[in-house]
């Protein structure tokens, strides 16, 4: 049997280097999927934070937004305020200080029910009022005072031009003081 040819001996060599290079293959591709388990993990975890800080910037820009509509209605009252006290500045001004003085006494027969809602004063002196009343008696109280007192001695004429009884109660009117310039 010496003279035997052994076919499988190249095979078995061919064999043993695979067997070498099997463990080193197998410990890579377990490095290679631990690897790829990192960067998934990592992935996923950066998506996480992303995703809540999204969550976070979008509840904060809502808070926001709240604010600044209610910072423009405060504005929209503040420009309305500033408005009507640059109106009432001009009327106070030197050239109608006149003016003032004769319908300040108006707003002192105001009181108990009578509520002067709008004063408009013309250059020459003629003032016009709206105001509401809560009951007749009210009404006729007002209307005794201004026109029986020292503010009705200050005008030449005192026209009551509408009278109207308002359907949530109490009257709405509104009257003429024309001074004797007119």
């Amino acid at each position: 049997m010496k003279g035997e040819i052994d076919f499988l001996k190249f095979y078995k060599k061919e064999l043993g280097k695979k067997r070498e290079i099997a463990p080193i293959i197998n410990r890579a591709l377990i490095i290679m999927v631990g690897i790829y388990c990192l960067v998934a993990g990592g992935i996923f975890f950066y998506w996480g934070i992303l995703n809540k800080t999204y969550s976070y910037t979008k509840a904060e820009v809502e808070a926001k937004k709240a604010r600044i509509k209610q910072q423009e209605k405060k504005e929209s009252l503040y420009f309305l305020l500033k408005k009507q006290l640059s109106s009432l500045s001009q009327i106070l001004s030197s050239s109608r200080k006149e003016d003032f003085s004769l319908f300040y006494p108006l707003l002192t027969k105001t009181g108990g029910g009578t509520e002067i809602s709008e004063i408009k004063i013309s250059s020459g002196g003629q003032i016009e009022i709206s105001a509401t009343s809560t009951s007749p008696f009210e009404l006729a109280r007002f209307l005794e005072e201004t026109t029986n007192s020292e503010v009705g001695s200050r005008f030449s004429q005192i026209i009551l031009k509408s009278l109207s009884k308002r359907s949530e109660g109490g009257y709405s009117f509104s009257m003429v003081f024309k001074n004797e310039k007119n």
